[in-house]
């Protein structure tokens, strides 16, 4: 992408060489202590056959934290998960997740409100988020939507669930996938760590 591109979109490139600053993609901290990752258009994934190129999409993490796994979607369990950061603060996993299931065909300019309601959505893609377990509606202390970049809605959802594990999602629709950024955290890092978290959460978004 290029610096002019990225500009319009509201993002902000890596300072310094990636590859001096540990994950592809990832950016030298700036003065809020963050540090800005971008995908790399030529990044791969272990996402198996029939995907396409994936859109990129930025998001900020504290200084230390470092992506887990040689490649996007190693040893992550599912074809789903595109990448997985982690740090002393928490976790975040980018899942990316076909829409066609709930949507076929898919029309132009589609956004996550095509999908449904928030409350639609989170549960049906639970599954992709926890691993396995479904998500419920007393799972959900707070749900919402905000416009992103170019106008694009989010929705945005602060979970609690087993074993006092807090998760705050992200998520748009993107052409014929949804986006979703998860950041998952223990009770004792969420008391620590609540605002961190939280704005990481908030500083993601799909590039078009």
């Amino acid at each position: 992408m290029s610096l002019a591109a990225a500009l319009l979109r509201g993002v902000v490139l890596p300072a310094e060489p990636a590859q001096a600053l540990g994950a592809p993609g990832l950016s030298a901290p700036g003065p809020d202590g963050l540090a800005v990752y971008l995908r790399p258009g030529g990044k791969q994934g272990n996402h198996g056959i029939g995907w396409g190129a994936i859109d990129p999409y930025s998001f900020k993490v504290p200084a230390g934290w470092e992506e887990v796994g040689s490649f996007a979607g190693e040893g992550y369990g599912g074809q789903e998960v595109d990448l997985r950061f982690q740090g002393g603060e928490g976790r975040l996993e980018v899942v990316l997740a076909p829409i066609r299931r709930f949507i076929d065909p898919v029309p132009d300019h589609v956004t996550i409100k095509d999908i449904g309601s928030e409350l639609k959505f989170i549960k049906a893609f639970g599954t992709e988020i926890t691993g396995g377990n479904p998500i419920y509606e007393e799972d959900i202390v707070s749900s919402g939507t905000v416009t992103g970049p170019l106008g694009r809605p989010y929705y945005v959802y602060n979970l609690k669930l087993g074993g006092g594990q807090s998760v705050l999602v992200s998520a748009t629709v993107l052409r014929d996938r949804a986006y979703l950024l998860a950041c998952k955290a223990s009770s004792l890092q969420w008391r620590k760590n609540k605002s961190v978290l939280s704005d990481i959460r908030d500083s993601f978004y799909a590039l078009e």
